[in-house]
Order: structure tokens, then C-alpha cells, then sequence
């Protein structure tokens, strides 16, 4: 699963949501939309977040697009492989949703 976000200038919400429902479709979907930002599931279903996220980064069409990988999983070679698949940051998964929130938000906003 992914969901994107891309601010679109003079309107006014702050940024459009896109989500799928399987690691497949969010990788087409980032890869069509160019998002600013990418939340995508460590296990979406289909193959793994990480092969989103490598499959985004491999193409020139997701070389500008933050990749955010959310995890239960803490595992130091789990997250040593994540930065090395084009990662920008692991969010462990927290019961506070809220945190995950804005933890995108702000990292997405910061590089624009």
C-alpha cells in the first residue's frame, strides 16, 4: 500500500492523497503522479515496500520523489537496507498516528 502527497500551488488545499491498495499499484501510481512525498507499507500485500521503493528510485520518473518506508519491524539490517534502496526515512510504526502524520508532513514540506 502507498499513499502520495503533491502540493499543487494556487489551490487551496494543502496537498492531494492518493492511496492504493497494493504494492503494484502504488508504485505505478508514484511513478505516474511524481508525488512530492510517498508513504509506502513494509508489507503492502503484493512485494515488499522496500521493492517499491527500489522500483521508484531505478526510474528517472521517482529520482525527486521522498520515499517513506513504515515499519514494525526495527531491525538494524532492515533499516541499513532501506537507506540503501533509496529510503528517506524509516518511520517505525507508532499507535500514535497522529506522530506518523507529521512526521511526512514536515520532512515533505522542509525540501520544498
Amino acid at each position: 500500500m502507498a499513499t502520495a502527497q503533491k502540493q499543487h500551488p494556487g489551490i487551496e488545499v494543502d496537498e492531494a492523497v492518493l492511496t492504493s491498495s497494493t504494492g503494484r499499484e502504488g508504485c505505478e501510481m508514484i511513478l505516474q503522479e511524481q508525488p512530492d512525498g510517498a508513504e509506502v507499507d513494509y508489507l503492502p500485500g503484493d512485494f515488499s515496500g522496500l521493492e517499491v521503493c527500489e522500483a521508484v528510485q531505478e526510474s528517472k520518473d521517482g529520482q525527486n520523489v521522498k520515499l517513506f518506508l513504515f515499519t514494525a519491524d526495527e531491525r538494524p539490517e532492515l533499516l541499513e537496507k532501506a537507506k540503501k534502496d533509496g529510503v528517506d526515512m524509516v518511520v517505525v510504526k507508532s499507535p500514535d498516528a497522529a506522530e506518523i502524520v507529521n512526521l511526512v508532513r514536515e520532512e515533505v514540506t522542509s525540501g520544498i
